[in-house]
């Protein structure tokens, strides 16, 4: 390496060294509105998802376990399956 590369980087090490944190802070602080506002807008969408659902039932009806809960969306009556009771439970409870 010569004496102008070796100044050359050093130059460079050095001015990395002395830059001010605020960019970074700025940077962090940018991603954490755009994290918390792409938050809200999950939820917003979630909420008006289950919008005009009304819940019929929640029901075995096979052997094997799985779990029918039967809702109603804008008029139309729908039925979903599920193999885990709890998640039956929680789909149920989100309607309503």
């Amino acid at each position: 390496m010569t004496r102008s590369e070796w100044i050359r980087n050093q130059r460079e090490r050095d001015s990395m060294r002395n830059q001010s944190p605020l960019g970074a802070i700025v940077m962090l602080l940018a991603i954490i509105a755009f994290m918390i506002g792409l938050g809200f807008c999950t939820v917003r969408s979630l909420e008006y998802s289950f919008a005009g659902m009304k819940l019929l039932s929640v029901h075995q009806p096979d052997i094997d376990g799985s779990v029918l809960v039967t809702y109603e969306r804008y008029g139309e009556i729908f039925g979903r399956t599920f193999a885990d009771k709890n998640a039956a439970l929680a789909f149920a409870e989100s309607i309503r």
